[in-house]
């Protein structure tokens, strides 16, 4: 079987292979040999049931049994290590704008604030809703600023919806294990606390936490949907 290897857009490979493994982890551990690489990795196929298009190996058997055309894809913790300036606030931001013209933060609040008003009464007349009662509360609690009120839009907007969004975010104390902090999130926010108080905003990619320090919930959804839109 002949094997196109996609390692980087200048880094293209032709890999032979008599018979192809079992599992994929073990075709894995052949490329890794094969090729001198290191860490974990994932796999690519050009999909025939989806007009070629790249799509994630899960089985063997979608492979072809001629040729196929792969990409290696490295775990979003792999290249953190690798080029940690990648997710900086702002390269994150300025990368936005240059594939889509569009600025992350900015666009996110002028839609915020656009229904703000509108929804917190919502939220008010809805407050009987699991989620919600705990939420005014804090907001009738506090300074009744905008960016409070932000904060509070965001993360009820999910249990007004009656949403599960327990795997996008998730609420954890400054005393836990940061593994079991980020364990199951794919994309999403993690929101670290000491007892009411919110401490930090991290952005979690894969289970890594990418980004951290925000400040706020807004600025930390804004970085949260670039995630979006490179998984």
């Amino acid at each position: 079987m002949l094997l196109r290897i996609i390692l980087g857009e200048d880094n293209i490979k032709k890999v032979h292979l008599d018979k192809l493994p079992d599992t994929i982890e073990d075709f894995c551990d052949f490329l890794k040999t094969e090729l001198g690489l290191s860490g974990e990795i994932i796999i690519q196929h050009q999909d025939p049931d989806f007009n070629m298009e790249l799509y994630n190996l899960n089985s063997m058997l979608d492979l072809p049994r001629d040729k196929a055309t792969l990409k290696d894809e490295p775990l979003v913790a792999d290249v953190l290590k690798r080029w940690p300036a990648l997710y900086f606030v702002r390269q994150l931001e300025y990368e936005f704008a240059r594939l889509t013209a569009v600025n992350l933060r900015e666009t996110l609040i002028t839609g915020i604030d656009k229904y703000l008003d509108r929804f917190l009464e919502l939220f008010r007349a809805k407050r009987a809703i699991p989620g919600l009662s705990s939420l005014i509360r804090q907001l009738d609690n506090s300074d009744n600023s905008t960016h409070f009120k932000r904060a509070i839009l965001l993360l009820g907007l999910p249990h007004f919806l009656r949403d599960d969004c327990s795997s996008f975010v998730k609420t954890v104390e400054a005393t836990d294990d940061e593994k079991s902090m980020t364990k199951g999130i794919k994309v999403g926010l993690l929101i670290l606390k000491d007892g009411e108080d919110i401490i930090d905003v991290s952005v979690v990619l894969e289970e890594s936490v990418i980004l951290k320090d925000l400040g706020d919930i807004p600025t930390a959804m804004a970085q949260c949907s670039w995630g979006f839109f490179t998984v």
